[in-house]
C-alpha cells in the first residue's frame, strides 16, 4: 500500500543560512517530494500520489516566487514563467481528488451514493476521463 510522505510545515533554517542556501533547500525539498510521489504513482497507480506531485509543483513555484525579487536573475524569471504554466496544468488535480474522496468508502456520502448507481458510474467515468485526458 502506497504511503504519502507529507511535506514539513516549515523549513527550519539556521541563523547563518544564506538566501541562496535557503532557496536551494526549498527547491530541493520540493523536487525530492515530487520525485518520490511520481515514482510511487508510477509503481502503484495511486491517484493520491498525484495530489502530492501537484503540491510539489506549487511549493516549487512558491519558492521561486518568494526568492525571485531577492535573487533577481533572468534564468530565475524564465523558470518562474515556466512553473506558472506548469502549475496551471496541474489544476485538474483538485477535481480528481474531490472525485476520489466522493467515491471513497470513508466518504460521508458513501451511504447515499450507494443508492444511486448511475451517479456512482458517472463519477467513476469522470475520474477515469480526467486521468485519460491528462495522462499524468
Amino acid at each position: 500500500n502506497a504511503k504519502v510522505r507529507h511535506l514539513p510545515d516549515f523549513l527550519a533554517l539556521e541563523d547563518t543560512t544564506t538566501t541562496e542556501e535557503a532557496f536551494s533547500h526549498a527547491v530541493q525539498t520540493a523536487l525530492a517530494h515530487w520525485q518520490h510521489h511520481e515514482h510511487v504513482f508510477c509503481e502503484s497507480g495511486s491517484i493520491k500520489m498525484l495530489a502530492e506531485v501537484a503540491k510539489s509543483v506549487r511549493l516549487l513555484l512558491q519558492s521561486v516566487s518568494l526568492y525571485l525579487p531577492v535573487l533577481q536573475c533572468p534564468e530565475l524569471l524564465a523558470l518562474h514563467k515556466k512553473l506558472v504554466t506548469h502549475a496551471q496544468k496541474w489544476g485538474w488535480q483538485d477535481d480528481l481528488q474531490s472525485l476520489r474522496y466522493l467515491l471513497s468508502k470513508k466518504s460521508m456520502f458513501n451511504k447515499t451514493l450507494s443508492k444511486h448507481p448511475a451517479v456512482v458510474s458517472y463519477l467513476q467515468g469522470r475520474q477515469t476521463g480526467l486521468m485519460q485526458a491528462h495522462e499524468p
